[in-house]
């Protein structure tokens, strides 16, 4: 007799008896339903057998008898309830007959009705299935990756694992393009980060290649950063330091041309006169800008000039340079004659006065310029004397460079290199004392 079971979900169908204590799957929603016991059928009680007639007693015996119960018939023993057999793992119960049928069929064979593939599931045990399931993840992403660890993270990123597909081509490139000294500097990075990526998606091998040639890569490119950073320099010093070099030999030149308004002040106003004939002599930085005493015959005995006659910064620092004084990236150095040959050059402290150089001293003095830094701070070199004429030298040899490499001789721009500034500067286009060519300063040059 089938087995009426009702589901949750308000499905109703039967089965039968053999499925009865047993899960099955309700066709309507799939979950498990437990098939309820069937109910035994009511034992008819069998029929009381009919008591016989008594005997009338003896008169003297009045007493009513009861008839004793005749014993009921020996029944047959029940034959005992057979336990439910458990369908087979592959049969499950038709939702629509109650007969058994293939779990893999898609109709039942019986009465034909259509069943869904997974009608007859049971419920796996929750912990046992989830274990079941877990690790049966890990066992197939351990065959396809080779490792469990790598079989994990490429089935949860959907991606094979890597080392699967061969070696990355873009990882090769990349690493021969770091090992050569390509011009392309980025070329080994970009190579580099498409590698990586083709290796994330096809599983490919190289990975260590990649990095390897990203690293070389970095390595170019920071120095072809530090070789182009020198060469933008090599370009762009000389753009930048040769307006301030014109800019300071303009300076220059306007510096000497003071010195010969001043200078002849200076004689004029008869400050320094030490053979005392009334004719004023020329002199130095530290005089002219009232940083020292004139001078006075055997001696300094003078006053300081007041107002100067020069910037007091070229008295200044030509007091703390020998006697060099310094303006706007150039050096100074004043000559006056001596009593005889060489001239005598501006010293600290100031030359004392001699009555016997007062008469050259009258008449004569020259002044050099030249940069503190050639090259940088300025290329040409230049002189003045009494005269009032600026003439120039392109510094080429010898080299007139800061205060390690002056003008050694009053005389270098002269003819003679022994003489006491005597004659004119040689202006010709010939070298003179020095080796240097000078020649009168044009503005236009």
């Amino acid at each position: 007799m089938p087995i009426s079971v009702r589901c949750s979900c308000g499905k109703k169908f039967g089965l039968p008896e053999k499925y009865a204590g047993k899960k099955v799957a309700c066709p309507g929603c799939r979950n498990a339903v437990r098939v309820p016991e069937a109910a035994a059928p009511a034992a008819e009680a069998p029929p009381a057998a009919q008591a016989p007639r008594a005997r009338p007693a003896a008169a003297k015996d009045r007493r009513p008898r009861v008839a004793r119960p005749a014993p009921p018939p020996p029944s047959e023993p029940e034959p005992p309830e057979e336990e439910p057999s458990a369908p087979p793992q592959d049969e499950i119960a038709c939702p629509a007959c109650g007969e058994g049928m293939p779990a893999s069929a898609a109709e039942c064979p019986h009465c034909g009705e259509a069943v869904p593939g997974d009608a007859g599931e049971e419920e796996e045990a929750p912990a046992a299935g989830a274990r079941g399931k877990r690790g049966a993840l890990r066992g197939r992403a351990g065959a396809r990756g080779g490792r469990a660890g790598t079989g994990r993270r490429a089935a949860r990123r959907g991606a094979p694992a890597e080392g699967t597909g061969g070696t990355s081509g873009l990882a090769i490139a990349a690493l021969v393009t770091g090992l050569i000294a390509c011009p392309l500097f980025p070329l080994p990075l970009i190579l580099g980060f498409l590698a990586l990526g083709d290796i994330r998606r096809q599983g490919k091998g190289g990975k260590g290649l990649a990095i390897a040639g990203m690293v070389l890569g970095g390595v170019q490119l920071v120095a072809g950063i530090v070789v182009g950073a020198f060469l933008a320099g090599a370009v762009a010093i000389p753009g930048l330091t040769g307006p301030r070099s014109r800019a300071n030999e303009v300076s220059a030149i306007g510096t000497l041309k003071s010195l010969s308004t001043a200078q002849e002040q200076f004689k004029s106003a008869a400050c320094v006169d030490c053979d005392g004939d009334g004719t004023g002599e020329y002199g130095y930085f530290q005089e002219l800008s009232g940083t020292s005493n004139w001078r006075t015959n055997g001696g300094l005995a003078g006053l300081r000039v007041s107002p100067p006659f020069m910037a007091d910064s070229l008295g200044t620092t030509a007091a703390g340079a020998a006697g060099i004084a310094n303006r706007s990236g150039y050096n100074f150095l004043i000559f006056l004659p001596g009593a005889a040959a060489p001239p005598v050059q501006e010293a600290v402290p100031v030359p004392g006065g001699d009555a016997a150089q007062a008469n050259g001293q009258e008449t004569r003095w020259a002044c050099y310029a030249w940069p503190t830094s050639a090259g940088t701070s300025g290329n040409r070199c230049f002189v003045t004397n009494q005269e009032g004429q600026v003439y120039e030298a392109l510094n080429a040899a010898p080299l007139y460079d800061g205060t390690a490499m002056p003008v050694a001789s009053g005389n270098a721009a002269y003819a003679a290199a022994g003489g006491n500034l005597d004659g004119a500067v040689v202006s010709d286009g010939s070298p003179a004392s020095d080796g240097q060519v000078w020649t009168t300063y044009s503005r236009s040059r």
